[in-house]
């Protein structure tokens, strides 16, 4: 694992937590593909307005960091996806998909995945 720190500034923080506080969720077992439901019981952010300036925006950052260009040397990434756990949620142990199309004209094959909190 690699943590690459300070991938968003302090102002992206709080203006996407800002946005997250009054966006729309949906419920997160819809996007495990073949996983099935028990892998996950989490919320999304909905696939809208909301999630298409944040996800931009960390997309952005994402392809101007230095760190993440010279330690994944990525040729593509796939469209961010935000996630809420509320008391009781969870994310269980799992490998995730090798293609992912969240919302990209094409699917992206994914040799790496991150997190960012």
């Amino acid at each position: 694992m690699i943590v690459i720190e300070d991938v968003l500034s302090a102002d992206q923080v709080t203006a996407i937590v800002s946005a997250l506080e009054t966006g729309k969720f949906n419920d997160g077992s819809a996007t495990t593909a073949n996983a099935g439901e028990s892998l996950k019981n989490n919320l999304e952010l909905a696939p809208d307005k909301t999630r298409e300036q944040l996800g931009k925006a960390v997309l952005a950052a994402l392809q101007q960091n230095m760190n993440i260009t010279v330690n994944a040397f990525p040729s593509a990434f796939s469209f961010p996806m935000f996630s809420r756990y509320e008391p009781g949620m969870y994310y269980d142990f799992h490998t995730d998909a090798g293609i992912i199309n969240m919302g990209t004209p094409n699917a992206v094959h994914t040799d790496m995945s991150c997190t960012i909190f």
